[in-house]
């Protein structure tokens, strides 16, 4: 779906004119990136982002949204993938209060996505060769969770 920018606010009339006002210069810069990857002109990408547009898998590869499909055999619904496993610890390490800033962190440096994080010879992450400064956090997020419960 392509759509212009949304945001939750509250607030009086005032406050709403001005939000509307400065979500412009979002939905500016949304519209700029699909027409400069697609090549729609502007207007037609700014009609379709008002008209909150609904893009198939083909059609968007025929707009240049897309580049290609993504075979059936590489979608997995495997609960126990690295994925999973990181979304249930997010989602373990939020309900132990722990900031989002700081969960980012840590998955991050679970996943290797952080400058120093080790990985094994085959390229994947080891959560067990990670610096002993990213396991104690991540130990002292989990004991809150323990008792928590």
């Amino acid at each position: 779906m392509i759509h212009n920018c949304w945001v939750v606010a509250v607030g009086n009339r005032h406050d709403f004119a001005a939000m509307a006002e400065n979500m412009a210069p979002f939905d500016n810069a949304m519209a700029d990136i699909y027409s400069a990857r697609s090549g729609l002109d502007s207007d037609t990408v700014k009609q379709m982002m008002d008209d909150e547009s609904y893009i198939g898998g083909s059609d968007a590869i025929e707009k240049g949204l897309a580049d290609s499909l993504l075979s059936s055999d590489a979608v997995t619904s495997d609960e126990d993938s690295p994925a999973a496993a990181l979304r249930k610890l997010d989602s373990l390490l939020a309900k132990a209060n722990t900031p989002r800033s700081e969960r980012r962190k840590l998955l991050k440096a679970l996943t290797g996505n952080m400058p120093g994080a080790v990985t094994d010879p085959t390229g994947t992450p080891s959560a067990a060769d990670a610096s002993p400064e990213i396991l104690a956090k991540l130990d002292a997020a989990l004991s809150g969770l323990v008792l928590a419960c």
